[in-house]
C-alpha cells in the first residue's frame, strides 16, 4: 500500500533536520495572495522525498489561520491524491505547521517549486485533465460546472513551473466551500489530519534566525475567521 499524503506530511516532521532549518534566513516575500506571502528559505534533505527548495507561507503572525490552512491543506490533498493518484505528482511535497517557541509565530513549510528563484512560476489555468482528477472525490454531489470554483481554477490554484504544471495553493480551495463542508469523506480527512497535529509540526526556538524572522514579520490586522 502507498503511503499517504499525510504520512508524507509526518515523515517530513520526523526526519528534517530542525537545526539546520531554524539556522535559515527568511527570504525576500516572493509571492503574496491574500492572507499570506510566501517567502523562499534554502535547501534541505526532506527524508525520503530527498532534497528539497523549502519556502514558507506566513499569516503574518495570525496562528489561526496558518492552522486551519495546514490542517485543511492537508486533508484536501490526501483526498485529492486518494481518489486520483496521479494527482500527486501535482502537489506540493509536503505541507507542515511551522511553529515558534514561546511565540504567536507561526508559519506554513512546504515546498519552493521556484527551486530557490532559479525557475519561473506563474499563475495558470487548470488544465481539463487536472480538473477533472480534482472533481473526481466530490462527483456525486453535482455536476463539475456545480461543484468546481471556476475562478479559482483560471489562476489562484494551478500554477505554470517553466512548461511543468503544478497544484502549489489551496487557500482557498478548487471545490466550491458548500460541497467541500459537505462531503464525509473531507470531514474524514481533516479528523484525521487534526489527531496527527502534534505529528506534522515542527517547532523551532525563538531565538534561531528563522525564528526571530518569522517573530519579526508585520502583524496581519484582518482577522482569522476564513474556512
Amino acid at each position: 500500500m502507498s503511503q499517504s499524503y499525510l504520512d508524507t506530511c509526518r515523515e517530513a516532521a520526523e526526519t528534517i533536520d530542525v537545526d539546520r532549518l531554524a539556522a535559515m534566513q527568511l527570504g525576500n516575500m516572493a509571492e503574496r495572495g491574500g492572507e499570506f506571502e510566501f517567502r523562499q528559505l534554502g535547501r534541505l534533505s526532506v527524508g525520503s522525498i530527498g532534497e528539497q527548495y523549502l519556502g514558507v507561507k506566513s499569516a503574518r503572525q495570525i496562528s489561526g489561520l496558518a492552522f486551519s490552512r495546514v490542517m485543511d491543506e492537508i486533508a484536501f490533498i490526501g483526498l485529492e491524491v486518494h481518489h486520483s493518484p496521479e494527482l500527486a505528482s501535482y502537489m506540493p511535497s509536503f505541507v507542515n505547521l511551522l511553529r515558534v517557541e514561546d511565540s504567536d509565530a507561526v508559519a506554513i513549510l512546504t515546498e519552493d517549486a521556484s527551486e530557490g528563484g532559479s525557475k519561473e512560476v506563474h499563475g495558470r489555468r487548470a488544465s481539463p485533465t487536472v480538473t477533472e482528477m480534482l472533481y473526481e472525490p466530490f462527483k456525486e454531489q453535482g455536476t463539475i460546472g456545480e461543484v468546481m470554483d471556476r475562478a479559482e481554477l483560471r489562476g489562484t490554484v494551478a500554477f505554470d513551473v517553466e512548461g511543468r504544471e503544478r497544484l502549489l495553493d489551496f487557500s482557498p480551495r478548487p471545490v466550491k466551500l458548500e460541497y467541500v463542508t459537505e462531503s464525509a469523506a473531507f470531514e474524514e480527512y481533516q479528523r484525521q489530519t487534526m489527531l496527527a497535529l502534534s505529528e506534522v509540526t515542527i517547532t523551532i526556538p525563538g531565538s534561531s534566525v528563522l525564528g526571530q524572522g518569522l517573530n519579526n514579520l508585520p502583524v496581519n490586522d484582518k482577522g482569522s475567521n476564513g474556512v
